[in-house]
């Protein structure tokens, strides 16, 4: 990879030397770094952030091994939640007043994020791609891309991947199975609606039922670009990880029960990052629950 193949906010090239293969790379975090946005409905409050993205160029180049084919090579990402929760503050107007937290979060931490059973993160035509064919996939509504004259959609050994996340509460109306409580009141296994009001609250009159008043976020996720050697790519174990990133996202929703409005203060932003080294850094996890298939609540009545 050659300096003028590097588009502005990316890394300066660096380079990695796998099983006598030179992979060269550069990478742009910048895209990690979002607001945070608030949507309510009628079934409650949803926190997310914008689209953080990871984008990288990187480039196959054939070593001294002629019987290497480098549409064996796939790349891509692997995504890590490490740990974090959201918690949803109920409270009424008594003085003091009662509190219940529900805390959303996968039932282990820290666990797989991929978006689906594989181990890539969410392989699709932007975020996982082969080595040694044409890239067919051009999204001109990607602003952070490569531009269409770069070399990396004519040349099949040089691959520009991009991913996207939008890690938060979920889509509306989010309903979750209890996991734990110290509230009495809980059900373990049952599934609850986290919405407005006091999800433990008897149906029927909801007169000083505590409502919704507060949410705070704050969760890590680590990241890794990676090569890999293995044709079975969606479950592959066979990973060479080139680069690291730990993000985070943290966040407070102040909320009007009564207007049924919310404003939230917060951001994702990129806290440590650089080539990976086995030394240096940890392994993600592979084989376990994805974060969103283990997603639950617990119940308790202290912050």
């Amino acid at each position: 990879m050659k300096p003028l193949d590097v588009p502005p906010g990316y890394s300066l090239v660096i380079s990695r030397d796998i099983l006598r293969i030179r992979v060269d790379f550069c990478i742009n975090v910048n895209g990690l770094e979002q607001k945070i946005q608030t949507q309510t409905s009628p079934d409650g409050v949803s926190v997310i952030p914008d689209e953080c993205k990871l984008k990288a160029i990187v480039e196959w180049q054939k070593g001294s091994v002629r019987t290497e084919d480098p549409r064996q090579w796939y790349v891509g990402f692997v995504q890590n939640l490490i740990s974090g929760e959201i918690a949803y503050l109920y409270q009424d107007d008594k003085k003091p007043p009662a509190l219940l937290v529900a805390s959303l979060a996968p039932e282990r931490l820290p666990c797989k994020d991929s978006g689906s059973v594989a181990t890539w993160y969410d392989p699709g035509p932007t975020s996982h791609k082969q080595f040694g064919v044409q890239d067919a996939f051009f999204d001109p509504t990607d602003a952070g891309a490569p531009p269409v004259h770069h070399r990396c959609w004519k040349d099949p050994n040089l691959r520009y991947v991009c991913m996207g996340d939008r890690p938060g509460s979920g889509r509306l109306p989010i309903r979750l199975p209890c996991k734990g409580s110290t509230d009495p009141r809980a059900v373990i296994g049952h599934e609850y609606p986290i919405g407005w009001q006091d999800p433990l609250a008897p149906v029927g009159n909801q007169t000083g039922v505590p409502t919704l008043r507060q949410i705070i976020g704050e969760y890590i996720m680590h990241t890794w670009l990676a090569v890999s050697p293995d044709a079975n790519d969606r479950l592959t174990k066979r990973f060479v990880y080139l680069y690291w990133v730990e993000w985070s996202i943290a966040y407070q929703t102040k909320v009007d029960p009564v207007a049924r409005t919310a404003v939230t203060v917060g951001e994702s932003r990129v806290t440590q990052h650089g080539p990976w080294s086995l030394r240096s850094n940890r392994e993600p996890i592979l084989d376990a629950p994805d974060a969103n298939d283990s997603a639950c609540v617990r119940f308790r009545t202290r912050l």
